[in-house]
């Protein structure tokens, strides 16, 4: 429910005229593998909203190949822009956390 609410709060932001779209297989214990199949076949920038542990494992798993290996040290309310250069090859472009946001860390 959190990450919809946050979802429907950014799309406005960044998509006047569009709605969040709900997707299966980005449950917190979900796969990242069945997630990133469906990557390959974007066109477009898109925004995923979702919570750890699968956020943390996709976006390691995207730029080191791995899952587990920890690359962004997350806290709740941080957002990640990934950028990709070419296919399977994503570099992290920026990060804001909330206490960076002057809006501090909010449980």
């Amino acid at each position: 429910m959190r990450a919809e609410q946050t979802a429907t709060l950014l799309a406005k932001q960044v998509l006047p005229n569009g709605q969040p779209e709900a997707t299966d297989g980005i449950a917190p214990n979900d796969s990242v593998e069945e997630f990133i199949a469906d990557i390959d076949v974007w066109q477009e920038d898109t925004l995923v909203v979702g919570h750890l542990p699968f956020m943390a494992r996709l976006v390691s798993r995207l730029v080191t190949g791995e899952a587990e290996r920890e690359c962004v040290r997350y806290t709740p309310g941080s957002i990640v822009c990934l950028e990709r250069e070419a296919p399977e090859q994503w570099v992290l472009a920026w990060m804001l956390r909330p206490e960076l946001q002057g809006g501090g860390s909010q449980a």
